[in-house]
């Protein structure tokens, strides 16, 4: 026979007293977050009304139309709006609001009225014309005198390096802009230890200055990764790798969610590049295109089924126009034929895999439980690909936005990166990445870099910038 015990009263009540403490020890940290906010928003709306001035940022977004024919399909459809639009909002619009490369400069005026007869007369009259206009003007003088700007006869150079030329600057912001200069070391000490043998990808930097020392990539640089904010240069520095590759007749395989790579195969026409091929006197004439093959599943040019097939050819598969799972599946499927085909040992780079926007393969960043599935086998793959296949002749090479997105069981991609690209980050996630994985100064560094600049890390040296 068992007993039964039956809690009394007092027990009763000082479990709830127990409960309630909790949920008041709950309520009053609550209370100290919305106060917190609210000391925030008290600040905030005490600024607007002392300084009286705002900045509104209109962002226009069009997205692709899209046809379907089904509940389902219209459901997908959607679905990769919303996420097309999430995209844009968390690589595009909060990089540029939190430290991208909108400066939106803010003075209150003393004179409004001097302000808006500049803007309606297109300017000031200068310090010569008011000076034959005679003393009858010297009130008006010494109201627009503080507008006077400076013209610059020379080009104004910091360091070796032209910060403006011959532009139109106000005297006091060119004080202000030396002063506050970023003063990012180069690596002068030690231009003299980098390798003199490589792919040529471009000069290094001392500082803000463009040496003429070219920068080289090894020619074994294990698994590539090339990280950065948008529109910072990720896709030219990684073309010109995969060009270097292509013209030792390396095979590589560019998998491309953006349409991007499809003009590899043939010369470039566009004149910013031609003039750029001019500046590193390369020569227009020496513009050429590449053997590659061109595969489009949304238009209908379908991907090898063999894959032997796959891995025996350079070819550029271009995902642009199909949703998560499809896009998920063929780079599966070209990563498939990778680890399945690629089991000769080598000592020497065989096969470049080079995916586009990589982030935008792993689970988290697709919508829907098809796409999660496909999303997932490319991280397996992936994983397995940059542990296991290096001494095989494979090399990653993964160009994104994102290394924080790399994280849990696609760590491994990141941990097992031997060269690093670091293009302008301005994400404290992202920056406090390359302080893990180069240095303090190098996470200095990266949040000041112009388009095209980067700090690389590679087998061979310490992190220079290039």
């Amino acid at each position: 026979m068992s007993s039964l015990t039956t809690p009394t009263i007092g027990e009763l009540l000082r479990d709830e007293e127990g409960q309630l403490a909790q949920e008041a020890a709950l309520l009053a940290d609550e209370g100290k977050t919305l106060k917190r906010d609210l000391d925030v928003a008290k600040g905030l709306v005490e600024q607007y009304q002392r300084n009286a001035s705002a900045v509104s940022v209109t962002f226009s977004v069009a997205t692709e139309a899209n046809w379907v024919h089904s509940d389902a399909e219209l459901r997908d459809a959607i679905a990769a709006v919303r996420k097309e639009l999430w995209d844009i909002h968390r690589f595009q619009i909060c990089q540029t609001l939190s430290g991208g490369r909108l400066r939106v400069p803010i003075e209150e005026s003393t004179d409004p009225a001097m302000d808006l007869l500049g803007l309606w007369a297109g300017g000031y009259p200068n310090p010569a014309t008011l000076e034959r206009w005679g003393q009858s003007f010297d009130d008006f003088r010494r109201k627009i005198q503080p507008r006077f700007m400076a013209l610059p006869v020379r080009d104004v150079v910091i360091s070796g390096a032209v910060k403006d030329q011959k532009k139109l600057v106000l005297p006091r912001v060119i004080r202000a802009f030396l002063e506050q200069l970023p003063r990012c070391q180069g690596p002068s000490a030690g231009l003299s230890d980098l390798p003199t043998e490589g792919d040529f990808v471009g000069l290094v930097m001392d500082g803000a200055a463009r040496t003429r020392t070219a920068f080289l990539l090894p020619r074994n640089p294990g698994h590539i990764l090339a990280s950065g904010t948008t529109r910072v240069g990720k896709t030219c520095t990684a073309r010109v790798i995969v060009e270097n590759f292509l013209l030792r007749k390396v095979k590589v395989i560019i998998i491309d969610p953006t349409r991007q790579w499809c003009g590899i195969s043939r010369p470039t026409g566009d004149e910013m590049m031609l003039q750029r091929l001019e500046h590193f006197g390369i020569g227009r004439k020496n513009a050429s295109g590449f053997p590659v093959r061109l595969f489009v599943p949304a238009l209908g040019i379908e991907l090898p089924s063999n894959p032997e097939e796959l891995t025996g050819q350079s070819l550029v598969v271009s995902l642009k126009g199909l949703g998560d799972t499809e896009r998920c599946r063929n780079a599966a499927h070209v990563l498939n034929a990778v680890n399945d085909c690629m089991m000769a040992e080598s000592n020497q780079v065989i096969l470049v895999v080079g995916i586009e926007e990589a982030h935008s393969f792993l689970p988290g960043n697709v919508v829907g439980n098809e796409a999660e599935e496909a999303a997932k086998e490319v991280r397996t793959l992936l994983t397995r690909i940059a542990r296991e296949k290096l001494k095989y002749g494979v090399c990653l090479l993964l160009v994104s936005q994102s290394l924080a997105d790399f994280h849990r069981e696609a760590r491994i991609v990141r941990e097992m990166v031997n060269t690093r690209i670091f293009m302008r980050l301005k994400d404290p996630t992202e920056t406090a990445l390359v302080e893990r994985y180069v240095s303090r100064e190098a996470a200095e560094i990266v949040k000041n870099l112009r388009v095209g600049e980067a700090s690389c890390t590679a087998p061979w040296s310490r992190p220079p910038r290039c």
